[in-house]
């Protein structure tokens, strides 16, 4: 088996880079989401109204989904109420938008969950529609991510401490007779 040329390794250092880069964008995007929903999130309760299994097109599994139902406050009417009158009687009644998510879940949860239970879930004023299950924003710790992304650091640094060890050709075979 031939060794690996210098532009061949170098090449490897792209690769590893790319791939901790894609990572990397991934932990972004999920940890502002989550950052997002911890600062802003208004918490509320929701009513599971369907479940429901689908096959991921990428991977081929099965995926258990579940969809809410909930009332939610948006960021201009953060503190409306409606004050009826029934008589000698006064009462207020919290205004709200009634709004639905969807969740993918895992298993365990898809099957400890009924239709009718209630569930935690934060939601973003701003956008009543978008909302993540209470337990997976509490629960978010990216570790898999994180060390994904310095394996393929730590792999782009040893190709390229190989690198300037490498040869720049390869020989010329010997010929044959």
């Amino acid at each position: 088996m031939p060794k690996l040329l210098r532009n061949e390794w170098l090449l490897w250092v792209g690769v590893a880079l790319m791939f901790a880069g894609m990572l990397w964008g991934i932990l972004a995007i999920q940890g502002s989401e989550v950052r997002a929903f911890r600062n802003e999130g208004r918490e509320a309760s929701a009513t599971v109204v369907d479940k429901f299994t689908t096959r991921s097109s990428s991977t081929d599994s099965r995926e258990y989904n579940f969809e809410v139902t909930y009332m939610a406050k948006d960021a201009d009417n953060e503190d409306a109420t409606s004050v009826q009158e029934l008589g000698d009687f006064d009462f207020s009644i919290d205004v709200g938008t009634f709004s639905r998510a969807r969740f993918t879940v895992g298993a365990q949860t898809y099957d400890d969950t009924e239709i009718g239970d209630e569930v935690r879930i934060y939601y973003l004023p701003e956008d009543t529609t978008e909302a993540e299950l209470k337990s997976w924003v509490d629960e978010y710790n990216p570790i898999f991510l994180q060390g994904a992304i310095w394996f393929f650091v730590a792999t782009a640094v040893l190709c390229l401490i190989a690198a300037p060890f490498a040869p720049k050709t390869r020989d010329a075979d010997p010929p044959q007779a």
